[in-house]
């Protein structure tokens, strides 16, 4: 090494917090990006309406949920866009960065592209996240 070289120098990177980003897409979408059908709420509704306590991880529970005679438990179908994410981005990890750009639209479909978009338009594409959980 040359003695004359300079000395390396603390570098910091910026990047928006994941959490707090995805707190701010939620409200300007209007629903949780973890259950974007409400499935969870749902199920949760259902056990107040027959008096029973919500998510008691019961088998049976769930198996008179989905049974329930006058058919208006049709459970909506689980999505979550975190899941999107998981399956296109290495590395998705705590303490990880991950940039969320127009590129991960091709694989998306309508309401994978419809989140992956609000995140763009409000923070940038391919803006860099940190997330820590």
């Amino acid at each position: 090494m040359d003695k004359n070289s300079d000395k390396p120098v603390l570098r910091t990177r910026r990047a928006f917090d994941f959490e707090e980003c995805t707190r701010w897409v939620e409200k300007r979408l209007g629903y949780n990006l973890r259950d974007t059908l409400g499935s969870n709420q749902h199920y949760s509704d259902w056990c107040k309406m027959i008096g029973e306590e919500t998510f008691v991880c019961s088998q049976e529970q769930y198996k008179r949920y989905k049974n329930h005679p006058d058919g208006s438990c049709k459970r909506p179908e689980y999505r979550d866009h975190w899941h999107f994410l998981e399956e296109h981005l290495e590395g998705l990890s705590n303490g990880s960065e991950i940039s969320i750009g127009s590129w991960l639209l091709e694989f998306g479909n309508e309401w994978q592209t419809k989140i992956t978009q609000a995140y763009i338009d409000e923070f940038g594409d391919n803006a860099t996240y940190w997330t820590e959980w």
